[in-house]
């Protein structure tokens, strides 16, 4: 194995720990095997414990690192308020409107767009010997007529969306 556990505790204090580490540009991987386990549907979270490992030939450097980082009886020493803070008003200002105002209505592809046109014709195409005065089975009249109100109401919305959103 090519990775020396560095560090055992929570998963909190583990990924506080590899973030440490990364400012240092030392990669580092979080092993925690409860969540995995019940990730995998056949455990139980019992553990709240995860492992930090590091490459073998970076575990001195990061030992360094930790050993710094935490106090005697392996507690971390203490994280400045301020400065997470700060890091928590950042990520306040970060614009996610922009991804909850797009739409997955107008990210329809060519091929989408065509294949339910071709499904509308079709489903008129099976309905129009109503018009006729013939009779048809309940279950067509049923499934095409879905098949023109679903389909046509997918292009329709495709194409308002896009000029809403080109005015």
């Amino acid at each position: 194995m090519d990775h020396r556990k560095i560090y055992t505790g929570s998963k909190i204090n583990a990924q506080y720990l590899q973030s440490l580490l990364l400012e240092s540009s030392l990669k580092s991987v979080i092993r925690d095997d409860g969540e995995s386990s019940r990730r995998a549907g056949f455990g139980v979270d019992y553990m709240n414990e995860a492992k930090l490992l590091i490459h073998k030939d970076d575990y001195l450097k990061a030992k360094h690192i930790l050993d710094n980082a935490m106090d005697d009886d392996g507690n971390l020493m203490g994280i400045d308020e301020e400065l997470l803070e700060e890091q928590a008003m950042q990520t306040r200002s970060i614009p996610v409107e922009n991804a909850a105002q797009q739409s997955t209505i107008g990210k329809r592809s060519p091929f989408n767009l065509l294949l339910n046109a071709i499904i509308v014709l079709y489903s008129s195409y099976r309905l129009y010997p109503l018009l006729q005065g013939e009779t048809l089975p309940w279950w067509r009249i049923l499934l095409s007529g879905a098949l023109v109100v679903f389909c046509g109401w997918t292009l329709i919305a495709h194409f308002t969306s896009k000029n809403e959103k080109a005015a």
